[in-house]
């Protein structure tokens, strides 16, 4: 006898949890130096905050997550993904915008 089982289709979604985080982009892979001033934060929706796809995000929060999204309004694909006090260097692909993960 065959069985057949549905198949979930998953898909990414840009709904954002009550956590909340703050980041500081920095323009060296390891958070050294100086930041060049872009904050992200999260107030509840997706922020919409451009950052090129080299550097790095410190995240600051010991209950923090975060996910970066290659378009805007949290869509696409997501590229970094961080969370806890930590420093996460980008993977060459830009971002367009952050969400909680």
């Amino acid at each position: 006898m065959r069985f057949s089982l549905p198949v979930l289709a998953l898909t990414a979604a840009a709904s954002v949890s009550a956590a909340d985080f703050y980041g500081v982009y920095f323009p060296t892979s390891d958070c050294s130096g100086n930041s060049d001033g872009v904050n992200i934060y999260h107030d509840g929706t997706c922020n919409n905050k451009a950052v090129s796809g080299s550097g790095s995000i410190q995240l600051i929060g010991a209950s923090a997550s975060i996910a970066g999204w290659t378009g805007a309004d949290c869509t696409g694909s997501i590229v970094i993904r961080a969370s806890g006090n930590t420093c996460a260097a980008l993977t060459g692909t830009a971002v367009a915008s952050w969400s909680t993960v």
